[in-house]
């Protein structure tokens, strides 16, 4: 999927500002950030896109944390972090 198709599904939504396919080495990260020109329509896509599917592919939508969002201390993003997570809890 390109972001010019991520654009027009999720402009149904509301005015999307802007859409970002995050890539490494040229390849997909498999997720993506999409800007939208209010609160609310942001509101609206992740209560009706979350947990739906995009041809075969189940996507899930919510709202972007900052690395520093409190929600997100503990958390690990891969096998490294895990590894990193817990020899500081050991310390």
């Amino acid at each position: 999927i390109d972001e010019d198709r991520l654009r027009k599904l999720f402009s149904e939504y509301g005015d999307t500002t802007d859409v970002k396919i995050i890539k490494k080495n040229g390849k997909s990260r498999r997720f993506c950030f999409i800007g939208f020109r209010n609160e609310d329509a942001s509101e609206i896509v992740c209560k009706k896109m979350n947990n739906t599917y995009i041809d075969t592919s189940r996507i899930m939508v919510e709202k972007a944390k900052m690395a520093d969002d409190p929600e997100l201390q503990g958390k690990a993003w891969s096998k490294y972090t895990k590894a990193k997570v817990k020899a500081m809890e050991e310390q």
